[in-house]
């Protein structure tokens, strides 16, 4: 070979490498302005857009539970004010003793207890505009006739607090339970 064609080939594969430097050099920029000028935009468009959906989907939520709290404007107005009858009922403006006693005396007689004794006690205020009615309360029957009537109790409408009970035998086969009821209502 001569030196011509060594000098040939060496400017070849200088060519070539030349080439390939450029090749690398033009690719890499291609990548970091494809990186800053295309990838970079779209990642804060997409991170923005998700914040976005985020907020929407909670006013979205929000909005939906306002409309099922709310279905019906009239209904809830109903319940609103069967509501407030109920707590009316559970807690009145008055003591009324003699309705409360009444209902007492007749769930103690559609068990088949007999009230032998229903004292009130002296009314006493209590914190928050309140006052209390303790009821003494003495009641004789069977052991069946008793849980009967303490369930009849429970399903009261009137709001009342079961403090104290003792329950005794006698020689017949039946109960006495002394009872200690405090019944409640607004300030009279």
């Amino acid at each position: 070979m001569n030196l011509h064609g060594i000098e040939g080939l060496l400017s070849m594969k200088l060519e070539g490498i030349k080439r390939l430097q450029v090749s690398v050099a033009a690719a890499v920029l291609f990548m970091a302005g494809f990186y800053f000028f295309v990838h970079l935009p779209l990642r804060a468009y997409c991170e923005n857009s998700a914040e976005e959906i985020a907020v929407i989907k909670e006013e979205i939520l929000e909005l939906q539970n306002f409309q099922n709290a709310h279905l019906d404007l009239t209904a809830y107005r109903q319940g609103l004010e069967a509501r407030k009858t109920q707590a009316d009922k559970a807690l009145p403006e008055h003591l009324a003793q003699g309705d409360f006693l009444g209902r007492i005396q007749a769930d103690a007689l559609g068990t088949g207890m007999e009230v032998q004794q229903a004292a009130p006690r002296e009314v006493s205020s209590q914190e928050g505009g309140y006052v209390a009615l303790p009821v003494s309360l003495r009641v004789a029957g069977s052991y069946f006739e008793l849980l009967d009537f303490l369930g009849r109790l429970r399903q009261e409408e009137r709001f009342y607090q079961f403090r104290q009970m003792q329950v005794k035998g006698s020689g017949d086969g039946r109960l006495q339970a002394e009872l200690l009821l405090v019944m409640f209502a607004g300030d009279t």
